[in-house]
């Protein structure tokens, strides 16, 4: 095993018997523990650093292995929207709506990210390397998130975020964003969620149903 987790053996063997039940993660974490090279599991903000990586906050400091910094006793708060449609009676028209909320997700689900990342650079280091090192952070994020962060939320019923920056930290810059967009509140649990559906979704003159959810 190539996973050296030190200091957060418990914690990480916990989250990693959790995920498992996942194809997807079970497939990334075999992955990374079947490489030959070391990854080292350290307690910080959640960041995967390559060996040879300058630190980003200290150019100075270079990473002597691969390492993932995770916090695991830390939730982690995204921004999810929802992209829906509903019959606006004062209009007499179907209109979209963007739905938002906070949601929290467990360590499991940032540690599993963290992981996505190193899979990443296993399928090509020299690609990795070369994007992370000019800056194209997105270009990781965004198939980090496709590839393994959407699947393993799907399979534990959690929201996906759509955009790496769909974070706590960046939530108010997002709600800019959609700020003449029509926002609606989006509720934590299935059922809250499509009982406010309902709500936004009243019946058109002559009982007609109206469209769906778009998503």
């Amino acid at each position: 095993m190539t996973i050296r987790t030190g200091a957060l053996n418990a914690e990480f063997d916990l989250c990693a018997t959790q995920l498992k039940s996942c194809n997807r993660a079970k497939f990334v974490i075999n992955t990374v523990t079947m490489w030959p090279e070391p990854v080292d599991i350290v307690r910080g903000d959640s960041e995967f650093c390559f060996q040879g990586q300058p630190d980003f906050q200290d150019a100075m400091n270079i990473y002597a292995t691969h390492t993932v910094k995770w916090q695991p006793n830390v939730d982690d708060r995204i921004v999810v929207f929802e992209r829906t449609r509903y019959f606006d009676p004062n209009r007499d028209t179907v209109q979209p709506i963007v739905a938002y909320g906070n949601q929290t997700y467990p360590p499991m689900i940032a540690l599993l990210h963290e992981l996505g990342h190193v899979w990443q650079y296993i399928q090509n280091p020299t690609q990795y390397r070369t994007l992370a090192l000019n800056g194209q952070i997105a270009a990781i994020e965004r198939q980090n998130l496709q590839r393994n962060e959407h699947p393993v939320v799907d399979h534990f019923e959690l929201p996906r975020r759509q955009a790496y920056n769909h974070t706590a930290r960046h939530s108010a810059a997002v709600r800019r964003q959609f700020s003449d967009a029509g926002w609606y509140p989006m509720y934590r649990t299935t059922y809250e969620r499509k009982r406010r559906r309902r709500e936004l979704q009243p019946l058109p003159p002559g009982g007609a149903v109206p469209a769906g959810p778009v998503f």
